[in-house]
């Protein structure tokens, strides 16, 4: 029974850091879409949200307690619904409860799509996103290589960000970098014990809650790490640095005028 709820656990820790690095590259991606307005960590929860529920409802359809159609029909219904309701609290708060006036503003954004992308459209499709990858992911190996798959696309999100930030309006996602390192590490640290088990079956694992408790916190040092490099390397630092450094500037003009 301890070996059964160790796996268990162990998978469903991977499951939860996997959901957590998709959502950690994709919001600051969509805030830079939105135009880099602020939109609160709790619009984050909902990206996660939405892809947690993708991710559990199509787990548990694998376990096969329902037909084929019906799961098709409840998958189909539950990411319109759910990326309906995204759209209605990200997009249109200002109407209140009950008021449909807003599916109504939401046909009328669509329909000028050849004028202008409008922010409802890039939310509903970040949405049926979320959902698409959740059920891509309940489908998904948890190895190492899919972890680290997984954190190299992470990666290379977040450099295109940084690239088309010099062009597009500045969006904070310093801390976005921080929880995705820290979870990516945890995910590849439990994917390799996940290969582990699968290869020692019947032998008692050596990695505990202890071991968990090490792992958690060398990803925490190495994200802060990560964290305070890119502060330190950030232009906004470099640009106060060159402020401070405004006296040496004068003294060695001074001294290299004579020679101009």
């Amino acid at each position: 029974m301890r070996e059964n709820w160790g796996t268990r656990w162990h998978r469903e820790l991977i499951y939860m850091s996997l959901a957590m690095m998709e959502v950690c590259w994709v919001y600051p991606w969509l805030r830079l879409l939105l135009g880099g307005r602020e939109q609160g960590v709790w619009r984050f929860i909902t990206l996660l949200a939405m892809l947690l529920t993708a991710l559990y409802t199509t787990r548990y359809f694998d376990l096969g307690k329902a037909t084929v159609k019906t799961q098709r029909l409840v998958t189909v219904l539950l990411s319109v619904l759910e990326t309906l309701l995204l759209l209605r609290i990200w997009v249109y708060p200002m109407y209140v409860v009950g008021d449909w006036q807003w599916l109504v503003e939401f046909g009328r954004d669509i329909s000028n799509v050849l004028q202008r992308i409008p922010s409802a459209l890039m939310v509903f499709l970040v949405g049926m996103y979320m959902w698409w990858r959740g059920i891509t992911l309940a489908q998904r190996d948890l190895d190492v290589d899919e972890a680290g798959f997984s954190f190299r696309v992470g990666i290379m999100a977040f450099f295109w960000l940084f690239v088309v930030q010099t062009f597009a309006p500045h969006v904070e996602a310093r801390a976005y970098v921080l929880a995705f390192l820290g979870v990516g590490l945890i995910a590849m640290g439990l994917s390799r014990v996940q290969d582990i088990t699968q290869s020692q079956e019947g032998i008692r694992s050596p990695f505990g809650v202890s071991w968990l408790g090490i792992l958690l916190t060398s990803a925490l040092v190495v994200a802060s790490v990560g964290f305070l490099s890119s502060v330190v390397v950030s232009m906004h630092t470099l640009a106060r640095v060159m402020h401070w450094l405004n006296p040496v500037w004068r003294v060695l003009a001074r001294v290299a005028s004579p020679f101009a």
